[in-house]
């Protein structure tokens, strides 16, 4: 979903239940802004044309996509499905980026993929951070609630 639709979106549901709104999609762009990331890579288990979608999308927002790694699903149930270590190739692809083309960070985009077992060992393996989706998503509630936040590392 575009970033401007999302606002909408979440505008709408803030306004109906009185209670704030996010999205990941929105939790990224404060996630990029508060950490001062422009570059990243992506890596999606959607198809190529979704993942096309999403980078128009991130480019409006004046972010820089270095490269884009897909896993050509279509089925949302298999998105649960992708082993964490199927990972591993296509960030390893994406962070071996040099000059403009090297990502600040590498984003694992699906709230269903499970990223979080790999993001150490990629960070370790590479000069970019990596942002899983449940995890940003995650910090944008802590945040929106007053909680305390993730440790930033």
């Amino acid at each position: 979903m575009e970033p401007i639709t999302t606002r909408d979106m979440v505008s709408q549901i803030s306004a109906a239940t009185g209670i704030p709104a996010t999205t990941s999609t929105l939790a990224y762009l404060d996630a990029f802004k508060a950490f001062g990331i422009s570059r990243v890579g992506l890596v999606s288990p959607y198809t190529q044309d979704v993942n096309d979608a999403i980078i128009r999308g991130y480019r409006t927002e004046g972010m820089t996509i270095t490269g884009e790694r897909h896993l050509g699903l279509s089925i949302n149930e298999y998105f649960a499905r992708v082993e964490p270590s199927e990972l591993l190739a296509p960030s390893a692809e994406l962070a071996d980026g040099s000059g403009n083309s090297w990502p600040q960070a590498l984003i694992y985009l699906c709230t269903n993929l499970y990223g979080a077992p790999v993001v150490q060992q990629v960070e370790q393996q590479s000069d970019a951070a990596v942002l899983d989706s449940v995890a940003v998503t995650l910090w944008q509630c802590l945040a929106m609630t007053g909680a305390a936040g993730l440790d930033p590392r």
